[in-house]
Order: C-alpha cells, then sequence, then structure tokens
C-alpha cells in the first residue's frame, strides 16, 4: 500500500493509513495488528440529503432503542428528517458534513451557528445537532475526524463556545465526547405523561 497523510486540499480533507497495519497494544505483552479505513471528510451539498436522512434515521432509531420512552419517533418521521437537510444545507450559518469510504458515506456531523440567548455576552454559539457513524466503522478516528473538521468550521467563524446534547443513557456517546474535550455543564430533567 503506497503511504498517505493527511492533506487538506480545499474542504477535502483525507484521512488514510501510513503503513499497511498499524500496531496495537492489547495489554502488556500482546501486540496485534489492524488495518486502518481510509476515508474523506468532505462538506455535503443538496445531493446528499437523501443519504444523510437515511443516516440520521439510522441515529434516530439507535436513540429510540437506547432510550424507548423519550425518544418516541412520531409515524412519517423520514419525511420530516428529508425536509430539514434539504432546507437547511443552503443555509450560510449551518454546516453538515459527511465521512467517506470507497465511495460511501459512513458517517456524518451537522452544526450550526446561532444566536446566544441575548442575557449572555457571546452573541453567537456553535451547536453540534448530530454526529453519527455507522456502527461497523466505528473506533476507526471518523466521528473525532468530523468533530476536529467542524471546530476548525466553528474557529474561522470565531466562534468559542460550542454545545451538544446527547441522552444521559447513551454512555458511549458521553464517553466519546469527554476523549474530545468536551465537558457536561448541564443537566435537563424531563416529565412524561
Amino acid at each position: 500500500m503506497v503511504k498517505k497523510k493527511s492533506v487538506n486540499s480545499g474542504f477535502l480533507i483525507r484521512y488514510g493509513p501510513l503503513e499497511p497495519v498499524t500496531p496495537v497494544r492489547i495489554r502488556p505483552g500482546l501486540l496485534i495488528f489492524m488495518k486502518q479505513l481510509d476515508f474523506s471528510i468532505e462538506k455535503t451539498n443538496k445531493n446528499d440529503a437523501k443519504e444523510i436522512s437515511n443516516l440520521q434515521i439510522s441515529l434516530c432509531k439507535e436513540m429510540q432503542r437506547i432510550d424507548p420512552k423519550g425518544a418516541k419517533l412520531k409515524n412519517g418521521f423520514e419525511k420530516g428528517v428529508l425536509d430539514w437537510y434539504s432546507k437547511n444545507m443552503s443555509n450560510k450559518r449551518y454546516m453538515c458534513l459527511k465521512a467517506i469510504s470507497n465511495g460511501n458515506i459512513i458517517g456524518f456531523l451537522d452544526c450550526e451557528i446561532k444566536k446566544e440567548i441575548p442575557i449572555f455576552s457571546r452573541k453567537y454559539v456553535g451547536h453540534i445537532h448530530d454526529a453519527y457513524t455507522l456502527p461497523k466503522f466505528r473506533k476507526e478516528g471518523i466521528c473525532s475526524a468530523l468533530i476536529a473538521e467542524a471546530m476548525k468550521w466553528f474557529k474561522k467563524n470565531n466562534i468559542r463556545k460550542i454545545t451538544l446534547e446527547t441522552l444521559s443513557k447513551n454512555t458511549a456517546a458521553i464517553n466519546f465526547y469527554k476523549r474530545n474535550n468536551f465537558e457536561e455543564y448541564r443537566k435537563q430533567f424531563r416529565v412524561l405523561r
């Protein structure tokens, strides 16, 4: 395999293996070799709306499995997801990134710059709506790469506060975000009737 480096060419960010396999230490005395996934991060366009909405639908169903009472999906929610992405992809304060491997979209992140509540000194805040990777491609650094690119976009737009939300029962996501320098700063409570 040809050696590759992460290269920034415009908005296409290429991630790939420097070597055909990477040594991973499981425990002292046990070293295994794993192949790395070759993927790229690109900004989405309107042609991606259907595929991104399908990933969002998978995410919604996963959230419903984690929290069946609180993440109830209404019948026909799929059309609303597609409409939302189609509408927002042309908004200058909105950005959606896709992770591509072998010509297939395997993950996405969507975020926006929105007005902060007027009582605070910051005028705008960045918000990550969703970050999702197909289950078979997790633990390959894809979501971390998506977040890194979103952070660059926020920084370029002079946004210093970035927020996101996840289900309190989604411990995998909570631990992932903590590893990516997010900290818990607020708790939300609910009543379901």
